[in-house]
């Protein structure tokens, strides 16, 4: 399952492709709704670097889980939860 302050912080993530910073780096990143909104994916990537996320957030009756592409959870996590927007 997914932390709580994980679930708040990818809530304020706005739907749609915009301009981001995590740390001292320019990101840009896309939050899209899958499967009727019963899950929501996030797609980063590093400008001018190498840095990529993916991950996919599910709505099951269980709670929230998270899946990570190709990186820990913990990684996961800690990029949501100190991403700034704008």
């Amino acid at each position: 399952m997914a932390p709580p302050d994980f679930v708040a912080a990818f809530a304020a993530i706005p739907f749609g492709t915009h301009r981001a910073r995590f740390r001292d780096t320019d990101w840009l990143i896309s939050k899209t709704t899958l499967a009727g909104g019963r899950a929501e994916k996030l797609l980063a990537r590093e400008l001018g670097g190498n840095g990529y996320v993916s991950l996919n957030l599910y709505h099951l009756e269980a709670g929230p889980l998270l899946k990570p592409c190709e990186m820990p959870q913990s990684a996961a996590i800690e990029f949501v939860e100190d991403l700034q927007i704008g």
